[in-house]
């Protein structure tokens, strides 16, 4: 099972990933609102999400890989 750390949380435009324990270049990262709506959604190329288009709030960061799925919550203040 692969774990990952977010930094800086809370984030302004860009969220940096550290991702552990894992092998696999297929990542999928998700974001979701904390109504549970998806508002974000793709494959990680790189180890940095840029979230400059995602307003002030509380979301839900969800990795996704054939090793398994970890979340974790993080804050956006512009």
């Amino acid at each position: 099972m692969f774990s990952f750390s977010l930094f800086p949380n809370p984030a302004h435009d860009i969220v940096n990933l550290d991702i552990e324990n894992t092998n696999n270049p297929d990542i999928i990262f998700t974001i979701y609102n904390m109504f549970g709506k998806l508002v974000k959604s793709e494959r990680l190329i790189r180890k940095q999400i840029d979230i400059s288009d995602l307003c002030n709030g509380m979301y839900m960061l969800e990795i996704k890989s054939n090793e398994g799925t970890a979340r974790r919550k993080i804050i956006i203040r512009k």
